[in-house]
């Protein structure tokens, strides 16, 4: 996972010092998006706002559940060798 992560943070910086056709799709999005945020209706801001708390919350929830989760079932069990105190 490092090494194919790497290797696609390598290829986008090659892009952008090449001026390659992502920044040029990144500039129209850049343009393109908080145009229409900013048309958008006013009963539709209140959404917007609750869904991106609603998914930060989500996304702590998630990670406190994955701890507890792994912390209930043997931690030493599954663990590398050099986590271990055994």
């Amino acid at each position: 996972m490092f090494l194919v992560g790497g290797l696609a943070f390598g290829a986008l910086t090659l892009n952008l010092l090449a001026h390659g056709p992502l920044l040029q799709w990144d500039r129209k999005l850049a343009t393109i998006l908080p145009a229409i945020g900013v048309q958008n209706s006013a009963t539709l801001k209140p959404i917007m706002n609750a869904g991106y708390y609603i998914g930060d919350w989500r996304i702590i929830g998630l990670a406190i559940l994955l701890i507890f989760t792994s912390l209930s079932n043997d931690p030493g069990r599954n663990w590398p060798w050099w986590c271990s105190a055994r």
